[in-house]
């Protein structure tokens, strides 16, 4: 009897269909002489294989081996693998004992003794290995999540962050209820081609970072109902590009300047949003974002939260254009309100200005400032305070 000893290729865990055809198929003359082969299917070191596939629709897959040693594998017992219980119950060829790993309600029974009726695909399991026959198994249902069809349910769970392991199955992934705060840019999305909705409602999100939901093109329904968002930018929704519903409704939004792109991107881009309504500062009090004129967003003193963010409007005494801010010849005798926060250069020449604006040390940004034509006489110790990108005066 010959043995032959399959072991995964250097780029994968999986032993391949190629593995066992072109490694351990007699040739034509061996199969007349019809020699006997004891196949063993083993990876080294401690890990064990992730998928082992046979080819399907032969009319005896197996039938040149005369022993199969498949133990030590995490077998998928369901629908997909029943052709190969049914063929061990005619030929009871595997001999180490090999078992299931999973569904739970077969895990650990020798596959040759389960019954056929057994071997079934409910819930989840058939999204989970119906790709087996091409070397692929999803991950299993995370730890602390449940999960029913093609939803993923990780609801009240304390959790403060996303799951690693969420199968790529997944269409709805619920995640409301739990302790989340930021919701960070950890590329998890691109992982999920078949996501299409998702559940952050009833956390604690105060902020979404830049690229957050990137590789999430195919999600059209997001919802942040609940949550503790004061301010929220552009930036933060970049790459969704199918969404139909973005629910913020009870967020403590600030409907300052830095929250006037959204009143108009709701207007044009008509999505469900629940009606978020402003709850700051106090003359806007639940109106409507979407009904807030843009001239109503300001950033007046004690209003400007959020100011490490930059703005996305420009003020009306200036023109803007990049990180560039001209304010020249406009009689200014104070520094306007609403210069976005990452200018660069800043323009204020032919004005009135008798001091240094003491505001302008919050633009840390700065590497040009145009003070000529004014009627400045005296500088001080603080005049250029925390300006470190400063070139040109």
């Amino acid at each position: 009897m010959e043995k032959v000893t399959l072991q995964p290729t250097r780029r994968s865990n999986i032993v391949n269909q190629a593995d066992i055809w072109e490694k351990s198929v007699p040739s034509r003359e061996e199969s007349l002489a019809r020699r006997p082969v004891w196949l063993e299917l083993k990876q080294p070191g401690v890990e064990n294989l992730e998928v082992v596939k046979f080819k399907k629709g032969t009319k005896d897959p197996i039938g040149h081996y005369g022993l199969l040693h498949l133990a030590q594998n995490p077998f998928i017992c369901d629908c997909h693998l029943k052709w190969l219980a049914d063929y061990l119950h005619t030929n009871p060829i595997e001999t180490s004992g090999a078992r299931c790993t999973s569904p739970r309600r077969l895990a650990n029974k020798r596959i040759g003794q389960i019954k056929s009726k057994k071997f079934r695909c409910s819930g989840t399991e058939d999204y989970r290995s119906k790709l087996s026959g091409d070397c692929f198994a999803d991950l299993a249902c995370p730890e602390k999540c449940r999960c029913e069809g093609t939803t993923v349910d990780c609801s009240n769970q304390k959790l403060t962050k996303i799951p690693d392991h969420i199968p790529q199955y997944t269409a709805e992934l619920r995640l409301n209820n739990n302790e989340f705060t930021v919701l960070e840019a950890t590329g998890i999305f691109k992982k999920l081609p078949q996501l299409r909705k998702i559940n952050f409602s009833n956390n604690k999100i105060t902020d979404i970072e830049e690229g957050a939901f990137e590789g999430a093109a195919g999600v059209n329904e997001i919802l942040l109902t609940s949550n503790r968002l004061e301010n929220v930018q552009h930036k933060m929704f970049k790459g969704l590009e199918s969404l139909k519903t973005l629910n913020l409704l009870a967020n403590p939004f600030n409907c300052n300047c830095y929250l006037a792109w959204l009143g108009e991107w709701l207007r044009k881009k008509r999505i469900v949003t629940g009606n978020p309504r402003c709850q700051k500062p106090y003359f806007l009090k639940e109106i409507p974002i979407q009904d807030v004129a843009i001239q109503d967003f300001t950033c007046d003193d004690g209003n400007d939260d959020n100011s490490c963010s930059p703005l996305s409007r420009c003020p009306t005494e200036c023109t803007c254009l990049d990180t560039v801010v001209r304010c020249s010849n406009k009689a200014l005798k104070v520094l306007p309100k609403g210069i976005p926060r990452d200018v660069t250069e800043l323009y204020l020449d032919g004005n009135q200005f008798t001091l240094v604006p003491k505001e302008l040390s919050n633009y840390k940004h700065l590497t040009l400032i145009d003070l000529s034509n004014n009627r400045i006489s005296t500088l001080s110790n603080q005049s250029f305070s925390n300006m470190t990108q400063l070139l040109t005066l």
